[in-house]
């Protein structure tokens, strides 16, 4: 922490960071002397970053699996749009999809029982992220602890009960490796494919997994600038203001008179501009009114 307190300034007693638009490939913010979006989500870390007086309250808000709600969108696959649009929960689903294991019902072992068996959620979560960005067996025997044979198996399956999302991802990075560069289907940003050994098995697998999470990554990095725009103009005139954002998080300062004013106002214009992005499946925003920065 002693590069933040470094970085205090002398006049306003508050960090100022540094945020790049274009600094990114994605077209994802960055944040630089000092970077606030690398603060580990733990409660110890966050609540470190408070409201600068107890007149004002921080309203954050964030998507709710944004990358995976993107893959359901642009992949159509059948059960992930289905579970979407019925609010489910993808890691459970997919957990008893693939493992042929039913869904604990909630209440099941008494009033306090959550369901949806942490057994599956776990594991499958792992993979549900990791496959974005194109986890191989070793990384998901890192996440999960499962055997080598366990997770190669896994991720054959995943890939044999989702083929939509599989027969998305050969295409897309097909044209991405034979143009030599990589376009979003969401905002047309394009990423030139230069640097890498074409002929090489290894620069191959880096390249695919590149072409892999970009169109989610810069289909986040539009909605979230849209998003800003949106919340900047609808704060006008009022005692708000935005002081932070972090990959698909948004932080804005208010007043606390006008807190839940500002909370409504950030989570809706978040859902309008996802909307504008996302036809295919529902998106949601999770967020939360606090003296302090929480997750």
């Amino acid at each position: 922490g002693n590069a933040f307190l470094e970085n205090i300034h002398p006049a306003t007693s508050r960090i100022h960071s540094n945020f790049s638009q274009l600094y990114t490939d994605t077209g994802r913010f960055s944040s630089s002397d000092v970077n606030l979006q690398n603060i580990p989500a733990e409660v110890a870390y966050r609540q470190c970053f408070k409201a600068f007086t107890e007149d004002y309250r921080i309203i954050g808000c964030d998507y709710s699996g944004m990358e995976l709600r993107e893959l359901a969108d642009l992949s159509l696959e059948p059960s992930w749009v289905d579970c979407f649009k019925r609010n489910g929960d993808l890691h459970s689903e997919n957990g008893s999809i693939l493992s042929g294991k039913t869904i604990r019902r909630k209440g099941t072992n008494g009033p306090q029982d959550p369901g949806e068996n942490e057994e599956l959620r776990r594991p499958y979560k792992s993979l549900n992220f990791g496959i974005n960005y194109g986890m191989g067996v070793r990384k998901l025997v890192q996440e999960t602890g499962m055997t080598y044979a366990q997770a190669r198996d896994l991720i054959k399956q995943f890939w044999i009960k989702f083929s939509r999302i599989k027969a998305f991802f050969d295409g897309y990075v097909a044209k991405a490796l034979a143009d030599k560069c990589v376009r979003s289907p969401y905002d047309g940003r394009l990423r030139w494919l230069d640097g890498f050994d074409y002929d090489s098995p290894k620069d191959q697998s880096r390249m695919r997994n590149l072409c892999m999470n970009f169109p989610m990554q810069a289909g986040n990095a539009s909605i979230i600038k849209v998003a800003l725009y949106l919340i900047r103009q609808h704060l006008k005139g009022k005692d708000a203001k935005i002081i932070c954002t972090i990959h698909d998080e948004i932080l804005v300062e208010c007043h606390k008179d006008i807190a839940q004013n500002v909370y409504d106002i950030v989570k809706n214009d978040m859902i309008i501009a996802g909307q504008r992005f996302i036809k295919n499946v529902p998106v949601d925003v999770e967020g939360h009114v606090s003296m302090q920065w929480e997750k």
